[in-house]
C-alpha cells in the first residue's frame, strides 16, 4: 500500500508534499524493528515464505526438488515501487505473486546481497564481487545435492546461457542499482527506472526464463531513499571504518568499539536518528552523511530501503 502511494506521488512530482507523511510511518516502522528486527523477523519460520534476505535460499530448497527449475532474478537496488514499475510491462500471461521481505540492516550490497547468496546471516570479513557471489550459490546448492553442472550464476547478461540442464540459476542485474547512485532525487530515478524498464533486456530475460520453464522469483538487496544531506564526515571522524566497497552514505562501520563510541559521543544531536548494531551506526530517517542537499542512497534502515 505504502510503495502504491510512493510511486502516485514520484510520478506526479508530489514527493516533497508526501514526504512528511512517509516519516511519520518510517517513525512508526523504526519502532517496528527496534522490537522485532533481530527478536522475530531474522530467526522466523520460511516455509510458506521468507521473511528476510537470508532465507531466500532455504525457503526455495525447502519448496521445490532438485528436479524444478528455479531462477533467481535479484535487481541491485530496486524499491518495492520500482518493482510495481516493472511488474505493469509483464505480459498478461505471466501470474505473478508479490510478497515483502527484509533486507539485512544495515541495508549495505556488502550484507545483504551476501545474505541472499550465502543463504544465512552475513559475515563482515566477506569481500563483495560477482566471483564470490557465484561461489556462495555453487556452495549452497552443492551442499543441498544439486549437482555442480546444473547450477549458473549470471550477472548483468543471460545472452550466453544454455538452460538445458540448468536446474538452479542466479541471474544478478546491477544496472538499477548505477542508475540509483546517479540520481540526486526521486524525478530522476523515476525517468531512469522507465527508461531501464524499457530499454534493457530485463523484461526479455524475465520472459525467456519463463519460457524455459523455470519457477521465476525476483528480488533485491534493498531499496533507496532520497535523503538530505547532514554533511560530509571529516577524515577523523571516518577513521577506522572497515572498507565494505559500499558507496552508502548512511552507515559507518568501524572497525573497534571505542571509535563507534566516541562518534556517538562527539555527536549528540544525531544519536535520536541513529541506530547501532556491533560496531556498525546506520541512519534511520532520511539523513545522509553528504553535504549535498538530495542525494539518492541507501545504507541505513528506512522503511523504503528496507
Amino acid at each position: 500500500i505504502l510503495s502504491h502511494n510512493v510511486l502516485i506521488a514520484i510520478e506526479n512530482k508530489w514527493w516533497e508534499d508526501v514526504k512528511s507523511e512517509i516519516e511519520v510511518i518510517n517513525n512508526l516502522f523504526q519502532q517496528h524493528i527496534e522490537l522485532k528486527y533481530k527478536a522475530h523477523i531474522i530467526p522466523a519460520a520460511y516455509a510458506k515464505k521468507p521473511s528476510v534476505v537470508s532465507k531466500v535460499l532455504p525457503f526455495i530448497q525447502m519448496n521445490f526438488s532438485s528436479k524444478d527449475k528455479v531462477a533467481l532474478v535479484v535487481i541491485d537496488g530496486m524499491a518495492f515501487w520500482q518493482y510495481l514499475m516493472l511488474a505493469a510491462h509483464f505480459n498478461d500471461t505471466i501470474e505473478t505473486t508479490n510478497e515483502v521481505i527484509y533486507s539485512w540492516i544495515p541495508s549495505i550490497t556488502q550484507l545483504s546481497r551476501q545474505a541472499i547468496f550465502r543463504g544465512d546471516n552475513p559475515v563482515s570479513t566477506y569481500v563483495q564481487n560477482p566471483t564470490n557471489e557465484a561461489k556462495l550459490w555453487k556452495n549452497f546448492w552443492i551442499n543441498k545435492g544439486v549437482l555442480d553442472a546444473q547450477i549458473s550464476y549470471e550477472y548483468n547478461s543471460l545472452n550466453q546461457v544454455d538452460f538445458t540442464n540448468i536446474k538452479r540459476l542466479a541471474y544478478v542485474d546491477v544496472s538499477l542499482d548505477e542508475k540509483m547512485h546517479a540520481c540526486s532525487d526521486y524525478n530522476d530515478l523515476f525517468d531512469l527506472t522507465q527508461n531501464w524498464i524499457e530499454n534493457s533486456e530485463i523484461i526479455m530475460d524475465i520472459e525467456l526464463l519463463i519460457s524455459e520453464d523455470f519457477t521465476v522469483f525476483i528480488t533485491t538487496d534493498h531499496g533507496n531513499i532520497q535523503a538530505t544531506g547532514l554533511n560530509s564526515l571529516s577524515h577523523k571522524q571516518t577513521l577506522g571504518t572497515n572498507k565494505s566497497g559500499s558507496r552508502s552514505l548512511r552507515h559507518l562501520e568501524y572497525s573497534e568499539t571505542w571509535l563507534k563510541d566516541k562518534f556517538l559521543s562527539d555527536n549528540q544531536d544525531w544519536k535520536p536518528f541513529l541506530g547501532v548494531t556491533e560496531n556498525t551506526i546506520f541512519v534511520k530517517n532520511d539523513n545522509a552523511f553528504t553535504s549535498n542537499q538530495k542525494i539518492i542512497t541507501h545504507g541505513g534502515s528506512h522503511i523504503l530501503e528496507v
